[in-house]
Order: structure tokens, then sequence, then C-alpha cells
């Protein structure tokens, strides 16, 4: 075994929590009977000192040679998942399944066939991702165990077939998200008529292949996750809020008691839209609302956690950003939340804008400058960067800088596609802005506001709004002020 598996035994090791430790040496010690078993020493070692190579611990144990720290190694990672799986199958919906499952194989195995069909037929499956799997593979025991018990195999092959046809939905419907997804990865939002006509078709013609009314709410849960995708891509937010409360709506239908741990990641990602669109369309009594629903549900489903051996469950950071910004709170401090920079590139914009809007252009231009020194960034994401870049120097009063930067802003905005009246009208003022140093801008400033209105509220036009919030940003300008201070004005 190599140091990586060492490595992962180490991170294994470090993961579990104080109870989960104490579970596997009481397990450990019940097989045993030896606490000074080799696989429980090295337990102990790793425990207190997760970073010591191979060699170390070779020499601090004493192993007789290579082959037989290998082999303890081995049987260490064996051993803690075996305990895990023991600790969690009662808490776990799919681990206990897949262990009643095997008991009734067991039995199988023992010639002992009507036993194991009846423990087939007590077996309550949890309406959960897995289900149509269980189903099938519950099913197929079944129907072999049926031909030595002299019962018909005709009624479980129908069923079977059923089931496959489920199967195969629940593989249409993934699919269809990943080449959603991957659209937008390469297209990104919708620009025109013509884009828009052309997804509808593609979209329309597969989504229309589903059945709405005899899919199972978990499947019907997950159409209308494709809805809310394509809503998305082509900016239709009201849709998007619309199959975000049908998905919420549907929750309630959808048991949950043998597996928590989906039913709160389901109720998370429908919340999350529900809250983008709030944001979006800067209803703040809405976001409000969602977001106190939303903490609520994952502050109880945290505190009883224990309960179901699940993990805490967090935020993610673009929904603080979101709630500090609509609720123009710009008194807290965003290091702590800071997560690996390449993990949301989409984060580092909001992230850089909550900054700016404090006036920390320096530390907002920063974030920009990472950003844009990435390998591989999306084109749509590197041309908003650029955009928030020439923003952010502009308000540092480095004209001759913005001044050089604009034409090719523009230039590349044209040659991508992503040109339109927004963004024309963004850039000529910040041209105009420079040219008169800043100075008596308050007139074009006004002008620019009033079609910055009826601009966010224009399909495709609107487009630039989800990456920066110009409209505020403008007025800020105007007034000679940030962004956190507007409501202090008004």
């Amino acid at each position: 075994m190599s140091n990586a598996k060492l490595d992962a035994i180490s991170s294994l090791i470090t993961s579990l929590s104080k109870s989960e430790k104490r579970h596997f040496k009481l397990y450990a010690n019940r097989i045993t009977n030896s606490k000074d078993s080799l696989y429980i020493q090295l337990f102990n070692h790793i425990e207190y000192a997760p970073n010591h190579k191979d060699a170390q611990v070779k020499n601090k144990l004493k192993f007789k040679n290579t082959s037989q720290y290998v082999n303890t190694k081995r049987h260490l990672y064996r051993q803690i998942l075996k305990s895990l799986r023991l600790l969690y199958s009662k808490k776990h919906a799919q681990i206990a399944v897949n262990e009643e499952i095997d008991y009734a194989t067991i039995l199988a195995h023992k010639n002992l066939y009507h036993d194991s069909y009846e423990y087939l037929e007590r077996l309550d499956l949890p309406l959960n991702e897995h289900y149509t799997q269980n189903l099938l593979t519950v099913t197929e025991l079944k129907r072999r165990i049926a031909s030595n018990i002299q019962l018909t195999t005709n009624d479980y092959d129908n069923i079977i077939g059923q089931t496959r046809v489920q199967l195969e939905i629940d593989w249409e419907i993934d699919d269809l998200f990943n080449e959603l997804k991957k659209d937008f990865a390469l297209l990104g939002y919708t620009r025109n008529e013509r884009e828009k006509t052309l997804r509808q078709e593609r979209f329309l013609n597969k989504i229309n292949s589903f059945q709405y009314k005899k899919l199972s709410k978990l499947q019907q849960y997950n159409f209308h996750t494709l809805k809310i995708l394509y809503f998305k891509n082509t900016c239709n937010y009201r849709e998007v809020y619309r199959n975000a409360l049908h998905q919420f709506e549907l929750l309630s239908a959808i048991p949950y008691h043998k597996n928590e741990g989906h039913h709160i990641n389901l109720t998370v990602n429908c919340i999350k839209q529900i809250l983008e669109v709030c944001y979006i369309n800067k209803n703040k009594n809405k976001f409000n609302k969602w977001h106190s629903v939303l903490t609520a549900k994952i502050d109880l489903y945290n505190t009883t956690k224990d309960k179901h051996g699940g993990t805490i469950i967090e935020l993610e950071e673009y929904l603080f950003l979101y709630n500090y910004i609509i609720n123009d709170n710009y008194k807290c401090q965003i290091d702590n939340l800071y997560k690996p920079f390449e993990q949301n590139l989409h984060l580092q914009l909001l992230r850089s804008q909550y900054l700016a809007n404090q006036g920390k252009l320096l530390e907002a231009l920063d974030i920009i400058n990472k950003l844009l020194n990435l390998k591989n960034i999306p084109g749509e994401l590197a041309l908003y960067a650029r955009l928030h870049q020439v923003l952010f120097h502009y308000r540092l009063y480095h004209f001759e800088l913005v001044k050089n930067l604009l034409p090719q802003l523009r230039l590349a905005f044209k040659t991508s596609g992503h040109f339109n009246k927004t963004i024309s009208a963004v850039l000529t003022t910040t041209s105009k802005g420079v040219k008169a140093l800043d100075f008596g801008m308050k007139d074009e400033i006004n002008e620019l506001l009033e079609k910055l209105k009826v601009y966010s509220k224009t399909t495709f036009e609107n487009i630039p709004f989800l990456y920066f919030d110009f409209y505020n940003w403008f007025e800020a300008v105007k007034l000679n002020i940030n962004v956190s201070e507007l409501n202090k004005q008004t």
C-alpha cells in the first residue's frame, strides 16, 4: 500500500467524530479481544499523528516487514468502513436497504427460499434517489427465488419490465440535465431570439417525451429541476420561481422518514432557486421570508443530525452574500467565508462586487485579477470579470488605464456576441467619464440610469444585470459615494 493509501487512512480517521472513533474502538476490541492488535495500534498512532509518513509509522510501531505493514493498513481501512456501516445501518436509508437485501440473499443461498421471499416482501423501500434501482434489485431477486418455491415468474417479469421503464426515465432525466449544464457552460445565457428558438426546440422535443402524471413524486421533482435549469439558461426567472414553488409543494408528498439527508438536500436546492430569483428581482421581503424558511429547516436538521447519521449542513457562501447585499449589510467580513478560489468562479464576481460596494476596491481588484489569471475560465465569465476590472479602476480614478482597456473590452463583447444595449450604454458612459475625468457627469449618468431601468426589465438586455448591479453602482458614482452608503443618502 502506497503513501497515498496512508493519506487515505489518515483522512478517514481525521474525518471521524468522537462517537465514531469510540464505536470503532469498541467494535475492534470486540472482534479481536486485544487492545494490542497491530491494526488498533496503527489506528491510535494515526489518530494522534495523522501527518506521519510510512517510514515513521513503521519504525514507531516496529513492523517486521513491509508486507506486514501493508496488510495491516489494508485491514484497518476495511475495519473502519465495516464499523461505520454497522453504526449507520439504522440511520442511512440506503445502507439499511443494502443490508436487508444482503440478509435475504444469504437466506436464499442457504436454500431457505420461503424465508428469503417473505423477508423481501416485508422490506419497506424508502422513496429516495435510489428507489427505482432498489426496486429493480429486490424484484429481480424475488423473481429468481419464485422458481424455487413453485411460484410463477410471469408477474415478476412484468414488474421488472415496468421497473426498467422507470429506471430508463431516471437516466433520461439525468442525461437531459447534463446536456443543459453543458449547453450553458459552452454558450452562457440566451442572447437573442434565434438562440432562444434553437434552445427551445431542442428542450421541448425532449421534455415533452415525459408523461408528467405517470412520473413518481421524486421524478416530478427532478422534472421541475430540468425546467428550472432551462428557464435559467433563457433568463425566464418567473418560470424558475414557479417551478421551484412546485418542487417545494412536492416535498410534502415525498416520504422522507428513512432518508432525512436526501430530503433536506432537495429542500435546500429548491429554496436556493427561489432565493436567487428574489435576489435578482431585488424583492427584499420575499427573499427574507424564504431565507428564514431555509435557515429554520437547516437548523432543525443540524440539531437532530445525530439521530439520522447526517453531517452538518451549512448555507453556501453566495447565499450569505445575497443576504448581505439585498439587506444593505456591509459590516460583515467575508474572509472567514473563503473556500478554494476555483471552487465557484461565479462566486468570485459576487465577492468582488461586495467588497467594491464597501469601497474596498483594491481587494476587489485582487479577486478579479486572480480570476482572469486562471486557465480555462469560461468566455462569458471572463468578459464580465474584465468589465468589473474596468469599473473598479474607474472608481480609483485610473483614467488612463481605463481609456486603454475600454476599446479592447468593447471589441471582446462584440466578437463573442455578448454585446447589447446595456453593455453599450455602460461602456459609452464610462468612456465619457474618462474624457471628463469624472467631472460634470451628473446628466450623463441620469440618462444612463433611465436606460438601465428599461433594460433591466427587457429580455436579453437584462443578462448583464445577472453579473453586476449597474443601477446602484452608477447611482453611487453620481453621488461620489460607495454603494454601501446609498441608503444613508435617501
